[in-house]
């Protein structure tokens, strides 16, 4: 008996030995990486209303831009570096443009517009992270005092590099 017990024991050892040889384990590393793109979108489009204008007015016509804002990555750098109009003006910057405004014939109205043109930095995509761009317009009286009545219009292209 005590043979079996020993034989049962030593058959038991070897299981128990080679139950932990299975029972090994190994492990591998694996990279993760992830790119966060810089970029810029368009916020949302502004305003740069001057409102009614007096024609007997003697001083200038002066407006700020509401509403003009872009999205960015988080502390991405963009400027402003180009402005246009859509009624022939000649493309300027932020340093000066030159606009027209026009009615609904051929009557113009001519106006300039400055602005900082940064560089300002993205805040990122959420919702709360607009970066605002002021526009200040103005229309001196040498613009207005011989205008034709009526509503004047321009579309201005504001353009971003980053």
């Amino acid at each position: 008996m005590k043979k079996y017990i020993l034989a049962v024991a030593i058959v038991m050892l070897i299981v128990g030995m080679a139950g932990s040889t299975w029972a090994a384990t190994t492990s591998q590393t694996v990279n993760t990486t992830a790119t966060v793109q810089t970029m810029c979108n368009n916020g949302t489009n502004g305003t740069l209303g001057f409102g009614s204008i007096d024609p007997s007015g003697g001083s200038n016509v002066n407006a700020v831009s509401t509403g003009l804002t872009y999205k960015c990555s988080t502390g991405t750098s963009f400027s402003v570096t180009a402005i246009t109009g859509g009624n022939g003006a000649s493309p300027g910057t932020c340093a000066g443009f030159n606009g027209i405004m026009k009615d609904a014939g051929t009557d113009l109205l001519n106006y300039s517009i400055t602005c900082s043109a940064g560089p300002y930095s993205g805040l990122g995509f959420s919702p709360a992270s607009a970066v605002g761009i002021n526009l200040n317009g103005q229309v001196t009286p040498a613009q207005f005092q011989n205008a034709v009545p009526g509503v004047y219009t321009d579309l201005v292209t504001v353009t971003i590099t980053y």
